[in-house]
């Protein structure tokens, strides 16, 4: 990433932040003058990951980690400690999951931190786990770019609960739909980044 679009990217982080929050019922104490706060992103900008952990969606993880690197990313975890990447390579992405990362203080924090952070976020419908519906929320309220995907073998729109309509929604019924769907939506999302410079 491009110091200046560092900088851009940063100035968006400060003002994002909320303004207030619901653990200490006043202003978030959240240190954003402080280090990076994730070991998994290197520095780099990352994707938030928000899935259920159950076996069945690791897939799904693992899958948006194949993507960002196929499209000219590489994600983090699969780099060695003080890997440098070759110069002139497109804008590297991370991947970062909230269970990968370790975290001291309230669980709510960590998942406010990683939204403030996070570039942007791919988040999975399917069951409507509580909490990523969560913490897709707080991405949405924090203005970040989301993809959504839903497995419609298993679960239909119509159970959704909210209307997705305009949303950057990926529906899939296998894991090559999943990957192609997601190719087509991080390429947008990573490219309207680019043109606003925080990339």
């Amino acid at each position: 990433m491009k110091k200046a679009h560092r900088k851009n990217f940063e100035s968006t982080v400060n003002k994002s932040a909320p303004r207030r929050c619901p653990l200490v019922a006043g202003p978030c104490n959240l240190n954003r003058s402080g280090p990076w706060p994730f070991r998994a992103s290197k520095r780099v900008p990352f994707a938030f990951i928000m899935r259920p952990y159950a076996a069945e969606f690791q897939d799904m993880e693992d899958i948006s980690s194949e993507v960002l690197k196929s499209i000219g990313s590489i994600s983090a975890r699969n780099m060695s400690p003080g890997t440098v990447p070759e110069a002139g390579t497109q804008a590297r992405m991370a991947c970062v999951v909230a269970k990968d990362e370790s975290y001291v203080g309230a669980g709510l924090c960590q998942i406010c931190e990683l939204c403030q952070y996070a570039h942007f976020g791919i988040g999975e419908l399917t069951g409507l786990n509580p909490n990523v519906v969560l913490e897709v929320g707080l991405m949405f309220a924090l203005a970040k770019p989301v993809v959504l995907t839903l497995n419609t073998a298993r679960m239909g729109l119509s159970e959704i609960p909210f209307d997705f309509t305009g949303l950057l929604l990926v529906t899939y019924r296998n894991t090559k739909e999943l990957r192609e769907g997601l190719k087509g939506k991080v390429t947008a999302v990573m490219a309207e980044l680019r043109g606003r410079k925080l990339l």
